[in-house]
């Protein structure tokens, strides 16, 4: 546990040693299939899933999570980005599941494998999840997410580690460790300041 932390840790603090990405399962996607399917489908390509733990987002978590369109609709509620407000809710309607995964350019590797939202290719996660557990998979309430870039990675790995603070066991040490971690979430964070009432 001390050596993924460690990993976790250097990555979110923009270390380039090893590259990390994040993938969540969705609300929707929690109550029908299994940690160990995700995990078995990811180890099964090649990548090494270094933690893993349900968290509970909070309307904070999703904006820090959705950073890019959460601004977006800020600055335009009814612009390209006003479906926010039911994406908020969908993803704080019940836990996610998350995975912090490690391998050679993670996050783009990662990203191909989970699939595009709008009819993702057969092979991939999003197809074979969807077509193996009957999920719907639509624009808003598409069950699993992986991060698209190296930035967002850091940022959603911080976000998801202060989320599921609770839910991981860890020695006094590593609690040091889990608070360094969760404090990148300030940094990372720093959401309009035009804050609007959903």
């Amino acid at each position: 546990m001390t050596d993924a932390l460690e990993k976790i840790k250097n990555f979110v603090e923009g270390s380039n040693d090893e590259e990390l990405t994040f993938v969540a399962l969705k609300p929707n996607a929690t109550d029908t299939i299994g940690a160990s399917i995700v995990m078995d489908k990811l180890t099964k390509n090649g990548y090494q899933v270094i933690l893993h733990a349900p968290a509970i987002y909070t309307p904070k978590n999703v904006r820090v999570h959705y950073k890019e369109i959460y601004d977006g609709y800020v600055a335009d509620p009814e612009g390209k980005f006003k479906f926010y407000p039911n994406l908020e809710e969908y993803l704080t309607r019940g836990p996610i599941y998350g995975f912090i995964i490690a391998g050679p350019n993670a996050v783009k590797g990662v990203k191909q494998l989970c699939g595009v939202t709008k009819e993702p290719a057969e092979g991939t996660m999003r197809y074979d999840l969807a077509k193996a557990y009957g999920i719907e998979y639509d624009k808003d309430e598409n069950g699993i997410h992986a991060s698209g870039e190296v930035a967002e990675a850091r940022r959603e790995i911080a976000n998801f580690m202060k989320a599921s603070y609770s839910n991981i066991s860890y020695t006094m040490a590593e609690a040091e460790l889990m608070a360094e971690i969760a404090d990148k979430v300030d940094e990372y964070s720093q959401i309009s300041t035009n804050e609007t009432t959903l």
